[in-house]
């Protein structure tokens, strides 16, 4: 799944842009940048509550990257769009493998969110 270039990153390690080579994960995760991250609006202030009032979903967003926690098989890492990865066992990768350990068998599960 990845090429065996990578980076050391504390009790992690890091695989450079192109190391991901699922293409089906690379398209799933592409399809949501187009489809929903790249939806985002900018919204003062004194707009929120109008946006509630209206039923819209309204949530913080802080600019950063878009990376997606993946499980599979047992194992969770974080991946971007351009095939960036990271792996191993960092604190954000063992809590989700601890909470994702109890997901009632699901081989396979896809959660996207921004960080910074």
């Amino acid at each position: 799944m990845a090429k065996p270039k990578k980076v050391k990153l504390g009790k992690g390690y890091f695989y450079p842009p192109g190391s991901c080579e699922d293409e089906p994960l690379l398209q799933l995760m592409s399809r949501y940048k187009r489809a929903v991250a790249s939806r985002y609006l900018a919204v003062k202030e004194e707009g929120i509550e109008e946006l509630q009032l209206s039923g819209a979903m309204v949530s913080q967003k802080l600019d950063g990257e878009l990376w997606f926690l993946h499980w599979t098989k047992g194992e969770v890492m974080l991946y971007s769009v351009n095939g960036r990865m990271i792996g191993g066992e960092l604190p954000l990768l063992v809590e989700a493998t601890k909470a994702l350990g109890k997901n009632g068998g699901k081989d396979d599960l896809l959660f996207a969110g921004k960080g910074k």
